[in-house]
């Protein structure tokens, strides 16, 4: 199960409201350090973005694509349905999915 870019880009957009430090820093990046580099300052600016959240996420001890999720969807229950499917997939995945022929 993948987000839409929509709500990846709802999702850095709340978690920014809610962390206006990490927003005011973010923002803080000039131009300069994009051309300097030869990419685009809203590339660095999702990056950092990115990088803050997986900060959070550490301090909260918690995954970084589950602590994303709160910020994403709408609800709790919404996150809740995205990281079961997620870990569904995983198991798949790796072979730790069986079906009523299969002893468990």
């Amino acid at each position: 199960m993948k987000l839409s870019p929509e709500q990846m880009a709802t999702g850095r957009q709340r978690f920014l409201e809610e962390h206006p430090q990490v927003k005011a820093q973010v923002l803080a990046v000039p131009q300069a350090v994009a051309d300097a580099l030869g990419v685009e300052l809203a590339e660095i600016r999702q990056s950092d973005t990115d990088k803050a959240i997986a900060e959070k996420a550490k301090q909260a001890g918690e995954d970084a694509h589950d602590y994303f999720l709160r910020y994403a969807l709408d609800s709790e229950e919404e996150r809740q349905k995205f990281i079961q499917a997620r870990r569904d997939q995983a198991r798949r995945a790796i072979g730790l999915e069986w079906d009523d022929t299969t002893e468990k």
